[in-house]
């Protein structure tokens, strides 16, 4: 099945009389909600209100209907929109021709997820330096979690399959290594986006987390990642990783 564009997704959502969502976004095979918190009570008494009962429910709804993960968070408006007008100001301030738009969930007290749009963006440096002015300024305003997501057309996040990837060739593994070897070739929001991801590869039984907390491939896992060909082959490439090991 072919993955769903962010318009079937709001499509789909009026269609549920989901009026309380406030925006929609697909990210790495990953549907982000951000819901009206003012809405959500502790039963949904009508349609202009929803619970998080109810919330879960149509998070199982997406997932079933398009067949990929779903995140849904709450988010207070009139924080949001400080943090976003804040943020706003530092990016528009520093990269004005490259920055078009940014969009704040304020999750709890210290995370928000940023999405940045960047689309005139063709330098990966560049959008680098956005990523950093982005978490330089979460973090004065104290929300250290937060996890930004840049939207340019030449930086990406990893999939699942690359993150799989990465994780066979460099096994045993723990987060931060594998996050460091990631980077070189893509973005990564946050540590807690990486985990989330390395959490859904284990309850699909592709990862396996040992006591020492460190990430093996499972023989699914093995099974999912190609060997490809030649020097680009994840097995040559897991070769080569445990002989410098072995001489470091």
């Amino acid at each position: 099945m072919a993955l769903p564009t962010e318009d079937d997704v709001r499509t789909f959502l009026a269609m549920q009389g989901a009026t309380y969502v406030k925006s929609a976004r697909i990210v790495d095979q990953t549907i982000f909600l951000v819901v009206d918190a003012q809405r959500v009570a502790a039963t949904a008494h009508d349609g202009h209100q929803t619970s998080k009962r109810k919330l879960a429910a149509l998070g199982r709804i997406l997932r079933d209907r398009f067949s990929i993960d779903v995140q849904i968070s709450q988010a207070s408006d009139e924080e949001s929109a400080r943090i976003q007008q804040v943020l706003e100001s530092v990016l528009k301030r520093r990269f004005a021709k490259s920055v078009s738009e940014v969009t704040v969930a304020l999750l709890d007290a210290e995370t928000a997820s940023v999405w940045v749009d960047a689309e005139a963006v063709t330098d990966s440096a560049v959008a680098d330096q956005i990523s950093q002015a982005t978490r330089d300024a979460l973090e004065l305003l104290n929300l250290p979690k937060s996890s930004v997501h840049v939207q340019t057309p030449v930086v990406a996040e990893p999939t699942l399959l690359a993150i799989l990837r990465a994780a066979k060739i460099a096994a045993p593994v723990r987060i931060e290594q594998l996050s460091k070897a990631l980077s070189a070739e893509f973005g990564i929001p946050s540590m807690h986006w990486l985990a989330s991801k390395l959490d859904l590869a284990r309850k699909h039984g592709l990862v396996i987390r040992d006591h020492d907390g460190q990430f093996h491939l499972t023989e699914d896992g093995l099974t999912t990642v190609p060997s490809g060909r030649g020097r680009n082959s994840s097995d040559v490439a897991r070769a080569l990783a445990l002989s410098k090991r072995k001489w470091q």
